[in-house]
């Protein structure tokens, strides 16, 4: 084997060594916030997506939030929304709640 062979092989093995222990760190639900939060211009209309941080998901719920008590009742009206993007985009029912904070 060439060393540039080995050495793409050696980071490849590594690589899959760090993803298998993050997969041991971080829960479901951890992913699925980290998942939901880098995808949040598919969710949330662009004029909120600086306005709004995805905060946590537990126990199904998920909670949103915002500085403002504007983006708060904007985020309100789009709650339903929010959930069934968020759903779609997880492939599974996840979040069973949305709760703005």
């Amino acid at each position: 084997m060439k060393t540039d062979e080995i050495r793409k092989s050696d980071a490849t093995m590594v690589g899959n060594f760090f993803d298998s222990v993050l997969d041991k760190l971080i829960s479901g639900e951890q992913k699925d916030l980290l998942f939901l939060d880098e995808n949040k211009v598919q969710i949330l209309p662009k004029k909120m997506q600086e306005k709004v941080t995805f905060d946590t998901l537990r126990n199904g719920i998920l909670f949103l939030k915002s500085k403002s008590s504007v983006w708060r009742a904007e985020l309100a009206a789009i709650k339903p929304t929010v959930l069934a993007k968020c759903n779609l985009l997880l492939g599974r029912e996840s979040v069973k709640e949305v709760r703005i904070i």
